[in-house]
């Protein structure tokens, strides 16, 4: 049975040490996504105070055939505090992101994703039953098992059968957003700020939460995920060794995922040989013209890192 052909739009959250990190998603949607597979390309700004007009005007030209579906919405859209930045505050602006689309699905990217090969929405979407790809697997050894765990109970799950299988959670990840909107009504009403201070007392987690409120209502996870992984190869901070990162960049190139995923910590701390590598995949995959523009972008990142991260450091804010 075919389905009427469902809109996708592309939501990614920054904050300061990310800015760069998007720019290069940016260019890489130019460089590997046809113009039309995103309605929509919606930036979440969490930065303190706000993206500066030369960061805006980076990341739109840099979206190249994108540009005009560009969107930048702050925390003060959803009327929230400026203080309210933040690991937890983040997620619930994917959530609160489907008050402002109008796709019927939105891909939720970290800006640490970029495209690395041709993109469509097929790649997101069953062509047939447009489900979206998600994978499903057991959380027993998994890190967030704990988060998992407490959503699942407060949803009045068994968290124990979660955790055998469950929805996985690692950008990107499609939701629907009729689905979220309802999510976002049930805890917050109509006020974006009561929904967030809801979604933080409670200890949600956007993806457990999202799922989770569906199956609470009779779902199972195969009725919310294809099955088919998503989940980028990543380049994590624990992992930074010249044979960790060369191995995550070969299952890159086996991978049927489009995406490779760099952690802003493990860019900032590559050794010289793991940046020699990650450049020349950059190169062959399109993203910048030599070795020695990926070397120029990584250093600038690592400036912007430093500084960002001092500031955060003297405000006495942590991030992850």
């Amino acid at each position: 049975m075919s389905h009427p052909e469902s809109s996708l739009s592309a939501v990614t959250v920054v904050f300061e040490a990310d800015i760069p990190l998007l720019e290069l998603q940016a260019r890489s949607m130019a460089r590997h996504v046809p113009d039309g597979v995103f309605d929509e390309v919606l930036v979440l700004d969490n930065t303190r105070a706000g993206l500066s007009p030369r960061a805006r005007r980076r990341i739109r030209a840099e979206l190249g055939a994108h540009a005009d579906r560009l969107a930048f919405v702050s925390r003060a859209a959803f009327h929230l505090e400026p203080t309210a930045s933040g690991w937890r505050s983040q997620q619930s602006l994917k959530l609160l992101a489907a008050r402002v689309l109008t796709a019927d699905h939105y891909v939720v990217l970290d800006a640490k994703n970029h495209f690395i090969r041709a993109t469509t929405a097929v790649d997101f979407l069953d062509p047939e039953t447009r489900l979206p790809h998600g994978g499903i697997h057991s959380f027993e050894r998994h890190p967030l098992r704990a988060h998992l765990e407490h959503v699942a109970s407060r949803l009045g799950l068994d968290p124990e059968r979660a955790v055998e299988r469950f929805t996985a959670t690692v950008p990107p990840v499609v939701l629907d957003r009729r689905v979220v909107t309802e999510i976002v009504a049930d805890i917050g009403g109509d006020d974006p700020a009561r929904f967030v201070r809801e979604f933080e007392r409670a200890g949600f987690t956007e993806f457990f939460l999202y799922s989770a409120w569906q199956i609470s209502r009779g779902a199972k996870p195969d009725d919310l995920v294809t099955g088919r992984s998503l989940v980028s190869p990543t380049v994590w901070a624990g992992a930074t060794t010249p044979g960790e990162v060369r191995s995550v960049l070969e299952q890159a190139d086996r991978s049927h995922t489009t995406t490779l995923a760099v952690h802003r910590r493990a860019l900032a701390r590559l050794a010289p040989e793991s940046v020699r590598d990650l450049a020349n995949f950059w190169v062959d995959h399109g993203l910048f013209p030599s070795m020695a523009d990926a070397r120029r972008f990584i250093q600038r990142f690592r400036i912007v890192y430093v500084r960002s991260m001092s500031a955060r450091r003297a405000l006495g804010l942590v991030s992850r």
